[in-house]
């Protein structure tokens, strides 16, 4: 072991060189460590053994402890943090496994001005329960959250809209969420993957800039115009319905003699970029496209099986409301929803004739065989006047391709 001052092994006569770092390197190097091993570089020597509490960067892993997941790694991190005391933190990386006191420690990290909070329950344990009293995200400091796997009301979410003046970026994955609105003054990009909506949600964030919906269980949320919209990604899988039940929206509703727009997709009019992946079919997305204002700024669109349907009308509607599209893609290679190809077409409006001025380029993904690609682009071929590049991406069919792997093995 080396005292402070020290710059000899005394073992083999090498030279330290990390311990005559100064502080500020020494504190970039501990910010890279696991907390296990940041609360072992207090036994390298007498400078060590109080720097580690110091450290601005916190990663707790309970998956470090192995077999001791419990008791063990609840002491450890509550001795932990009681050693550091009220040192300011700059981020909290935690992931816990059915740990009651993992809402104290998110708070912990919120009250020493913490610029990024990471939590994340084990994915085999139930949702984490933040409750109230306990989970605080006041903050003047939070710019960047993350909780994945947690079960989130509106009691806690409130500091999150009006409390945190800072905060940019946030992320909720596989988490339950009852809460009635996401409306941030600050917020840019807002990511909402896998989470199971107990009630309508609205996004009202009117400073967002990019926007991502995987995959939403229950319901979809419903859009505000977003002024300041870029990006708009929005994917919904065959486990979803816009059914009366399950996702019965209005277009809009009054609101102080205002007419407020509660949609999916038309709440992305000013987006630059938009991504709109369905099953066929999806009657969201078709009703809100046929009566949707013009797009004005979008440039790159990327369409899902949803906009084949009534012989294409969707992407037409899309494609009339979107007079400066640049880039067009579609993805007809997804699996189809047994469920949509029973529901009975929907009576669309009628398109106008009309031409593209600036498209200039076509992607299609799809399987080999469907016939839905000819007639698509006898279809845009007198619409698309500027086109300079088609791409035809074809795959394989899942059953076409399992039926080949076994016939193979079978040679083999």
């Amino acid at each position: 072991m080396l005292d402070q001052g020290s710059s000899i092994n005394t073992r083999n006569g090498s030279i330290d060189r990390i311990s005559n770092l100064p502080n500020e390197l020494l504190y970039a190097i501990m910010s890279t460590l696991p907390a296990l091993e940041l609360v072992y570089t207090g036994m390298l020597s007498t400078r060590w053994r109080h720097l580690w509490t110091s450290s601005a960067y916190l990663n707790i892993d309970v998956n470090q402890f192995g077999r001791h997941r419990g008791q063990k790694f609840c002491n450890f991190v509550n001795r932990m943090l009681r050693q550091r005391g009220s040192s300011l933190l700059d981020a909290l990386r935690l992931h816990s496994a059915d740990t009651r006191d993992a809402g104290s420690w998110i708070t912990y990290a919120i009250k020493r001005s913490s610029k990024v909070v990471e939590f994340s329950e084990d994915i085999d344990c139930e949702p984490f329960k933040l409750d109230y009293g306990v989970v605080d995200f006041t903050s003047i400091c939070l710019k960047f959250l993350v909780l994945n796997n947690v079960c989130i009301d509106a009691n806690v979410f409130y500091p999150i809209n009006s409390s945190c003046p800072a905060l940019e970026n946030l992320e909720l994955r596989d988490c339950s969420l009852e809460v009635p609105e996401i409306s941030s003054g600050s917020l840019l990009h807002l990511d909402i993957d896998n989470c199971c909506l107990f009630e309508d949600l609205l996004i009202s964030s009117s400073s967002l800039m990019s926007l991502c919906i995987k995959n939403p269980q229950h319901r979809a949320p419903m859009i505000m115009t977003l002024p300041c919209l870029e990006v708009a990604i929005v994917i919904l899988d065959e486990f979803f319905h816009s059914t009366d039940d399950l996702a019965d929206m209005d277009e809009g509703e009054e609101q102080d003699g205002e007419e407020i727009n509660h949609g999916i997709v038309s709440g992305l009019t000013k987006a630059r970029s938009i991504e709109l992946i369905a099953p066929l079919r999806e009657d969201k997305f078709e009703m809100e496209i046929w009566t949707s204002p013009m797009f004005d700024n979008l440039i790159s669109l990327t369409l899902g099986e949803w906009c084949t349907s009534n012989e294409f009308s969707p992407l037409l509607h899309f494609l009339w409301y979107s007079p400066l599209l640049e880039d067009l893609t579609l993805k007809l290679n997804m699996e189809v929803c047994e469920y949509c190809l029973q529901e009975p077409p929907t009576a669309p409006p009628l398109v106008k004739e009309f031409t593209t001025d600036y498209l200039k380029k076509i992607t299609i993904y799809f399987w080999l065989g469907d016939e839905r690609v000819s007639k698509l682009l006898t279809l845009l071929a007198p619409i698309c006047k500027s086109l300079e590049d088609i791409k035809l991406i074809p795959s394989t069919p899942p059953g076409v391709r399992a039926f080949v792997s076994r016939v193979q093995r079978i040679i083999k």
